[in-house]
């Protein structure tokens, strides 16, 4: 059968309108939005167009190259006669339109099929025993199911250096790549980093970082999944398993707090790879490096699988009843003066255990979770003053907003998921995005690259920031003292805004461009690790609620915590 593989929604980033169009597709009538992609309204109706490059995620601009989704359409006359287009049309970027007839099935198209797998697999290396996509391979699939019995094509294929490594986690395969272009979209439209490229042209055209430099994205694991023909591929995962192989378990990333949705495959009791899991309020289908390659530990061989125990210098191994005794032995001597420390990273249950066996069995309540200097429990804090611990609102609701005011975090480490989605609601959703960090990072991408404007402020600085943010909104706006917080609204008289600029560095021209991209619409503000690991946190948190309030968006704050639990 045709891909399946990555039709799991009907996301669509086609900027369809609201109003609808009657169309028909091999004879079924629908009434489907204006401009919406065929391809899209097609599988509304259930019907099959195979497809390499589509992909519902990733902008149309550079679609449409491999000819693949060919259909025939014509146009239905005032006068009730039926015109035919005389050539084929890409249904993925074909728009509805009134009165369209599309066609699908026609021999003509049939033809058109077979013709383009032809194309294809002229320079198609016939490695599928050795490829690492056989047996979860689009090209297989759509070419046993459209493609012809035989090639007439006997001529050599073009060779290019086998498993060139792009990156420390990518392997690339010039010779499979049928220049789909999904991860070249992928890096300009989802990650943002751009690195890879389509270069030069004709036959000599191939993808590629430029200068040949290493592919450092944070989000390369997504390439490998998209890629549809096992030209990029995983160098964890290489020869490791067939697909048939595998055994897969739903699981959530622990990675960081985002909780991606993802997929354990797993050979002999070892963890072989990681794929994203399709969940449209978190990661929709995407995974950061760290997620998808950052669980090599749990099968890794250098884990312990016995206890061992000091002596001197040298360690020996002593079996489970032994080290269960000599625990046992030294948590009764200390009683009440026995300590414990929770992880970020443990389930409900496991840290909720340990609380009970250290407060009734060893009368000790010296427990802590915190692994970082932070001054109290940030999660207690913004509770005691919004209601909620951590997130105002979904990370799908990001998307909704019309500005997005992100403070004191490097989001692309802390919170990948969160950056994905701030980026493609500017991208794809023109949605205002201002940037506030002391330190602008210089990794392969940033909220810096596409924010305005970028207010980089004085370490230490936060409360003045957000000061200098409210008073620009405040400036003009006469209604607006009248919505602040209780324990701003007091204050806020003794602010001085040339003060402010002294202290953050910032010029107050800059907050003024701050405060007007904010005003736009609901806003949102995102806060990372740098004021939740100040000794001023909770006065942070009382000025963003109150800069919230000023543009009527009281709630819509998030303070993603720092670790998965």
């Amino acid at each position: 059968m045709a891909d399946r593989s990555l039709t799991q929604t009907e996301v669509s980033l086609n900027p369809a309108s609201s109003d609808m169009v009657d169309i028909t597709i091999d004879g079924i009538e629908l009434s489907v939005p204006k401009g919406e992609n065929i391809i899209e309204s097609a599988r509304k109706a259930g019907i099959d167009i195979p497809y390499f490059c589509y992909h519902p995620r990733l902008s149309k601009g550079d679609a449409a190259n491999c000819r693949m989704c060919l259909v025939d359409t014509a146009s239905k006359m005032p006068d009730g006669t039926v015109r035919k287009m005389p050539k084929p049309q890409t249904a993925c970027t074909l728009p509805a339109s009134p009165g369209l007839i599309v066609y699908t099935n026609t021999e003509q198209v049939f033809k058109d099929r077979r013709g383009i797998l032809e194309f294809l697999l002229i320079n198609h290396p016939l490695d599928c025993p050795v490829c690492d996509r056989g047996g979860e391979c689009p090209l297989q699939n759509n070419t046993i199911f459209y493609g012809a019995s035989s090639s007439r094509y006997t001529e050599e294929k073009r060779h290019y250096p086998k498993a060139y490594p792009l990156s420390t986690h990518v392997v690339f395969d010039s010779e499979r790549c049928i220049q789909c272009a999904r991860c070249t979209r992928f890096s300009e439209d989802i990650s943002g980093d751009a690195q890879l490229a389509l270069l030069k042209r004709g036959a000599d055209a191939h993808i590629g970082t430029f200068a040949h430099t290493e592919y450092n994205s944070k989000f390369s694991g997504n390439v490998i999944e998209l890629c549809p023909v096992g030209a990029l591929t995983s160098r964890s995962y290489r020869f490791k398993a067939r697909p048939w192989d595998l055994q897969t378990q739903n699981s959530i990333c622990s990675r960081c707090s985002n909780g991606c949705n993802i997929k354990l495959d797993y050979r002999m009791d070892s963890v072989v790879r990681v794929n994203a899991r399709l969940n449209e309020a978190v990661n929709e289908e995407w995974t950061c490096d760290k997620g998808k390659f950052g669980h090599d530990y749990i099968s890794s061989p250098d884990r312990l699988t016995t206890p061992l125990l000091r002596n001197g210098t040298e360690f020996q191994p002593i079996s489970w009843g032994q080290a269960y005794q000599l625990l046992v032995a030294q948590l009764k001597k200390a009683g009440g003066h026995a300590g414990a420390v929770g992880g970020g990273r443990c389930t409900n249950e496991d840290n909720y255990m340990l609380q009970k066996l250290f407060r009734e069995q060893l009368k000790s309540t010296h427990l802590d979770s915190r692994w970082l200097p932070a001054p109290a429990a940030a999660g207690d804090t913004l509770y005691n003053r919004t209601g909620f611990r951590s997130m105002g609102m979904s990370i799908a609701d990001l998307e909704d907003k019309k500005a997005i005011f992100v403070i004191g975090s490097n989001l692309e480490d802390e919170q990948p998921i969160i950056f994905l989605r701030v980026r493609k609601a500017w991208r794809f959703k023109q949605v205002n995005v201002v940037y506030a960090h002391s330190h602008v990072s210089g990794d392969s991408v940033s909220v810096a690259d596409f924010a305005s404007p970028l207010l980089q402020y004085k370490a230490g600085s936060e409360l003045d920031l957000l000061r200098g943010v409210l008073l620009s909104l405040l400036s003009g706006n006469p209604d607006g003292s009248a919505k602040l917080t209780p324990p701003v609204a007091g204050s806020v008289s003794s602010w001085s805004l040339d003060d402010i600029v002294a202290a953050t560095g910032i010029d107050s021209s800059v907050f003024a461009d701050a405060a007007a991209a904010l005003r736009c619409g609901p806003a949102a503000i995102v806060a990372g690790s740098a004021l939740q690991l100040s000794p001023h946190y909770g006065e942070a948190v009382d000025l963003m609620e109150a800069i919230l309030a000023v543009l009527d968006s009281p709630g819509n704050l998030a303070v993603p915590v720092l670790e998965c639990n």
